[in-house]
């Protein structure tokens, strides 16, 4: 078996939207908006989307974070999943390609402050237990046992957060 696994600091490009399957499993989606490194001719940054997908355990803890108003439309996250892309006929009769990730891990990046005001919270991943009293405001919470102990992106050039088209 093999799959594509890939890693994306974005924003959520709308608010995530929770349903149930048939079997009563809780599944909560996104739309999610990365920019690439490289600039055009013209100086613009290309915008990748992504549709991200959470299941069970992961979903549960999702939508908990929603309800509580620390996950909406604009909010800066890093998330980790299996990546497939899904070609489809538009309703203009175009075929298009979706970029479907199902999340395997997640966290905040940033704080919530930060992400309300257009900031850039990149490298501020902390180390953090997950013992469920903590305030994702503060930023950097995570709920696997990936560790970031480097400051992996914060030496990178911080995007413009005008560019981001939400």
């Amino acid at each position: 078996m093999s799959f594509a696994k890939v890693a994306i600091v974005g924003n959520l490009g709308q608010d995530p939207e929770s349903r149930y399957l048939q079997s009563g499993q809780l599944v909560v989606s996104f739309s999610m908006a990365a920019q690439g490194f490289f600039r055009s001719g013209g100086g613009e940054r290309a915008t990748t989307w992504f549709r991200v997908s959470a299941f069970g355990e992961q979903a549960e803890r999702l939508a908990n974070m929603v309800q509580k108003g620390y996950i909406a439309k604009g909010r800066q996250l890093y998330v980790e999943g299996q990546m497939e892309a899904r070609q489809y006929t538009g309703n203009d009769g175009q075929q298009r390609t979706s970029l479907d990730v199902r999340l395997s891990d997640w966290q905040f990046i940033g704080n919530n402050q930060q992400n309300q005001q257009g900031g850039q919270g990149g490298g501020n991943f902390q180390n953090r237990r997950n013992d469920g009293d903590f305030d994702p405001s503060q930023g950097g919470s995570q709920y696997s046992g990936s560790q970031y102990n480097d400051d992996q992106f914060g030496s990178g050039d911080p995007s413009d957060m005008n560019d981001v088209p939400f």
